[in-house]
């Protein structure tokens, strides 16, 4: 677990995210490691959007009709890309045929003009 990730996801920097996108960087940091293990380097999310549908909503991906899981899907897609936005997270290599979105979390990014509370 990303210990550390976590606690500077929930700084007061990023108190301006909506609801959906914070807990996204919350959920994404807590899967992220603060140092490499397993092949994955530190501050990297790899475990892809029905996890985070998952936690972030409380719905099971694979409970979801097809309209439902792609209305899921989008709210995950605009939720991340608040946080590319933000500069939370950037993609670090994008899904293809059967891979996952690989992303860095930088929860930790000093906004200008701004400090890590």
């Amino acid at each position: 677990m990303g210990i550390r990730l976590v606690g500077a996801a929930l700084s007061v920097e990023w108190a301006h995210l909506s609801h959906a996108a914070r807990l996204t960087l919350v959920q994404m940091c807590y899967v992220a490691k603060d140092v490499s293990t397993n092949g994955h380097a530190p501050g990297t999310y790899w475990a892809g959007h029905h996890g985070l549908i998952l936690t972030v909503f409380g719905v099971d991906p694979g409970t979801l009709n097809p309209t439902e899981l792609a209305s899921a899907e989008r709210r995950i897609r605009r939720a991340i890309q608040e946080l590319k936005d933000a500069g939370a997270v950037s993609l670090q290599s994008p899904a293809s045929r059967g891979r996952t979105a690989i992303y860095r979390v930088h929860p930790d990014k000093i906004q200008e003009g701004q400090t890590c509370g």
